[in-house]
């Protein structure tokens, strides 16, 4: 194997990824079938693509579910490190972006509505001894937005802004009404 494929996908790796942008729960079976590699192969590639953190397969749910107000948040930080690793923690950051030149790291989240952005800032980042300053923008993101969900364990279980201001919750869990 060359230095290039220890790398980077090869050209079947990116087929199989195309494969599953469609469809993620495509079987390995329909994976093998469509592209004509084996099963044992089609895995193979899975696997070492997962290892490599090429490829992640994760659900993903829509904006409707949480909301479709947003926020980007510019915060001024002695520790980026520290609040990346904080801020991949939750499901309501949609990306982070971070300035190696000043200490800053813009944040996207979602909510429901603004208080709900306040909510999670204050939880995520203004409590932190290591931020100096931050601000909030607001926005929405277009209907029917997916939303990647990446932490399985929400940090709110038992967050005091949940029980104070009846916020909706990290992702997951999704609640299910009772039709009783």
């Amino acid at each position: 194997m060359t230095t290039k494929n220890k790398r980077y996908p090869v050209k079947e790796d990116l087929i199989l990824i195309q494969e599953l942008v469609k469809d993620g729960r495509k079987s390995i079976s329909d994976l093998a079938r469509l592209t004509g590699l084996s099963y044992t192969t089609i895995r193979e590639r899975l696997n070492r693509l997962m290892e490599r953190k090429l490829l992640e397969i994760k659900p993903l749910v829509n904006s409707k579910l949480v909301g479709n107000t947003a926020a980007l948040v510019r915060v001024k930080t002695r520790n980026p490190k520290k609040l990346i690793d904080r801020l991949c923690l939750c499901n309501r950051v949609l990306s982070i972006i971070v300035s190696n030149s000043n200490n800053e790291v813009l944040v996207a989240i979602v909510g429901k509505d603004k208080l709900e952005i306040i909510i999670i800032v204050e939880r995520l980042i203004a409590r932190e001894e290591w931020v100096e300053e931050f601000q909030i923008e607001y926005g929405m993101l277009p209907s029917d937005t997916m939303i990647p969900l990446r932490n399985p364990y929400s940090l709110c279980g038992s967050c005091v802004y949940r029980s104070m201001y009846k916020c909706s919750g990290c992702l997951p869990p999704l609640r299910i009404r009772s039709r009783s």
